[in-house]
């Protein structure tokens, strides 16, 4: 036998032992260790993240999986959102069921208003009955018929004393002047250029700091964010921390609640 003739068997059995490659058409591009499975729209997924969309899920990571029914837009993994009528710009962590016209409250500062309970925060609650306006969580105020600026520490029960502090009760009753900040001025006309410390209780006075209070009958202007105004008719202008929610009350801090009819300039702690 020809050594041609002996080779010949062993080339043909090399050409049986390796077949032609086979191409399945729709399989590009994936290794082995990510096998895809894609029904319909399913394009850009890894190996670790497999999504099965239904309607409308897009661009869900594989993580965060996105079940929307109607108008559930732009929440993301941890925030999930129910929302029925007009919920608008909640957090994940701040969930709002607002009935009527409960707006921008924030997750821990719940309000729950009747008719005109206006800015309260989350450690202020107010009920308020009648006339019972702005106290704080720290002073809760039950007066019956005139008791005027007292703070949590200083409870004052008296018929015409205005504005005494803690350390120093005065009982006047016409003209003290030009006493300091931890000797407070009970005057009733004209009080004129007391300083931060020291608050005013009058009908006319203008000009008080950030820190002087002003409970005027008439005309409030120009107070700044600690200086609350509760204004009956011309009320304009306050800030996200000066809440008012009175009738005849003027100028309280958000530490030092007033609860009275006809009361002016206590401070926040007296």
């Amino acid at each position: 036998m020809k050594f041609s003739q002996a080779i010949l068997p062993i080339f043909m059995l090399g050409a049986v032992a390796s077949p032609v490659p086979v191409k399945v058409e729709g399989l590009h591009g994936d290794s082995s260790m990510s096998r895809r499975a894609e029904a319909n729209a399913l394009h850009g997924d890894t190996a670790m993240a497999r999504r099965a969309e239904a309607a409308a899920l897009h661009g869900d990571t594989a993580m965060a999986r996105r079940a929307e029914e109607n108008a559930l837009h732009g929440d993301t993994a941890m925030a999930r959102r129910a929302e029925e009528n007009a919920l608008h710009g909640d957090t994940a962590m701040a969930r709002r069921a607002e009935a009527n016209a409960l707006h921008g409250d924030t997750a821990m500062s719940r309000r729950a208003e009747a008719a005109a309970l206006h800015g309260d925060t989350a450690m202020a609650r107010r009920a308020d009955a009648n006339a019972l306006h702005g106290d704080s969580s720290m002073s809760r105020r039950a007066e019956a018929a005139a008791l005027h600026g007292d703070s949590s520490m200083s409870r004052r029960a008296e018929t015409a004393v205005h504005g005494d502090s803690s350390m120093s009760r005065r009982a006047e009753e016409n003209a003290l002047h030009g006493d300091t900040a931890m000797a407070r001025r009970a005057e009733a006309n004209a009080l004129h250029g007391d300083s931060s410390m020291s608050r005013r209780a009058e009908t006319n006075v203008h000009g008080d700091s950030s820190m002087s209070r002003r409970a005027e009958a008439n005309a409030l202007h120009g107070d700044t964010a600690m200086a609350r105004r509760a204004d009956a008719n011309a009320l304009h202008g306050d800030t996200a921390m000066a809440r008012r929610a009175e009738t005849n009350l003027h100028g309280d801090s958000s530490m030092s609640r007033r609860a009275e009819t006809n009361v002016h300039g206590d401070s926040a702690m007296s």
